[in-house]
């Protein structure tokens, strides 16, 4: 009986003294601090996306769509990455406002993805359209560079 109840104490003392050593560690340089990094970068780059699709700034936007996007709105309509661009640069599709009410940014490895909603004003074939959406986007993280690699809208 002695011996089970001082087995289960150096097992406790060790398990909860590990814990105390690990977690700082864990938070600060492993898994975790990494990911709290990955989440900061693509929700910055999550936002600047936006304000360079209303500015129409094609440059930055075409460093950070992947050569094999999706970008797939609410009615279904499916962009590639050069129809995204030239759709921006043509004002066939015209950014005038967006508002993010809320969004959520989870990485899985080299892997983000953003949830989000929000107030998307628009206008499509120079008729404008004020839509609430609810959207995903996919990033990739290769080498030093981050990609968007899909996204994906459906209306609220």
């Amino acid at each position: 009986m002695l011996f089970q109840k001082l087995s289960f104490l150096i097992v406790f003392i060790f398990l909860f003294n590990g814990c105390a050593v690990l977690s700082p560690d864990y938070k600060k340089n492993g898994k975790y601090g990494q990911d709290h990094e990955k989440i900061k970068i693509i929700h910055s780059l999550h936002i600047d996306k936006f304000r360079w699709m209303k500015n129409r700034n094609i440059d930055s936007l075409s460093e950070i769509l992947h050569k094999d996007v999706f970008y797939i709105h609410s009615n279904g309509w499916k962009e590639t990455r050069e129809e995204v661009l030239n759709n921006l640069s043509s004002e066939k599709l015209t950014y005038h406002d967006i508002t993010v009410n809320e969004n959520e940014t989870r990485i899985f490895g080299n892997t983000g993805i953003v949830t989000g909603k929000g107030l998307f004003k628009v206008s499509l074939d120079n008729k404008p359209l004020e839509i609430n959406l609810y959207y995903t986007e996919v990033y990739v993280f290769e080498g030093k560079n981050i990609y968007l690699i899909s996204r994906h809208a459906t209306r609220l």
